[in-house]
């Protein structure tokens, strides 16, 4: 390499430009976006018309939704009410007082007639009613009727039963007032009924209607 290609060389690098540093600006670095509050004076006219529109389609739902529960809590109310009469519906065992479902039944004063399920009738034990339905429009149950003979006398007169199909209607003030078995007896079907016999908020008995 002579002088003169020496000489080109050096001004050719002297006339390169310097190194530039790069500078990496980070999010500080960069100012935030200022926040322009909505108010009544300065809200777009747009925003206005979408929250009438979202008014003109939640309304009548928010109604519809009120009248629902409206109908749902007078359905619950109806059927707790319902419930409640239902299970406070009693009938009189002829002994202790009114009960709901009683195992047992009195049907007469002397203790010659009894409604009760599958037993024998000795010692006292007249077994349960199977109660189908116990409810204000009616009572329907399965069970037994044990009738004493008083012939010559009810102490020594002869002691049968048979399968009856029991029943209690006419409910007044939360109480069965009628009373019936029916069976069979001598190869026909016999219907016993009773009425409900109040003499004292203490005292009741079931008293014998004409067959």
């Amino acid at each position: 390499m002579n002088a003169r290609t020496l000489r080109q060389t050096i001004e050719h690098r002297n006339e390169r430009p310097p190194h530039t540093k790069r500078v990496i600006t980070t999010q500080s670095d960069t100012p935030a976006p200022a926040v322009t509050a909505w108010t009544d004076s300065n809200r777009p006219a747009a925003s206005d018309r979408a929250l009438e529109d979202c008014r003109a389609v939640m309304d009548p739902l928010e109604s519809k939704w009120k009248r629902g529960f409206a109908v749902v809590g007078a359905a619950l109310t109806f059927a707790t009410t319902s419930t409640a009469a239902q299970a406070a519906v009693k009938l009189h065992d002829g002994q202790s007082g009114f009960k709901v479902r009683p195992a047992t039944v009195l049907v007469s004063g002397d203790g010659t007639a009894w409604l009760g399920g599958k037993a024998s009738g000795d010692n006292g034990d007249y077994g349960r009613i199977r109660w189908r339905t116990f409810r204000s429009s009616g009572a329907l149950g399965d069970g037994r009727i044990f009738i004493t003979e008083c012939d010559p006398d009810c102490a020594g007169g002869r002691r049968w039963s048979t399968k009856a199909v029991i029943r209690a209607q006419r409910v007044r003030h939360g109480r069965f007032t009628r009373l019936s078995a029916r069976y069979r007896h001598g190869g026909r079907t016999v219907t016993k009924r009773w009425r409900l016999q109040v003499n004292s908020p203490t005292y009741a008995y079931w008293f014998a209607l004409r067959s």
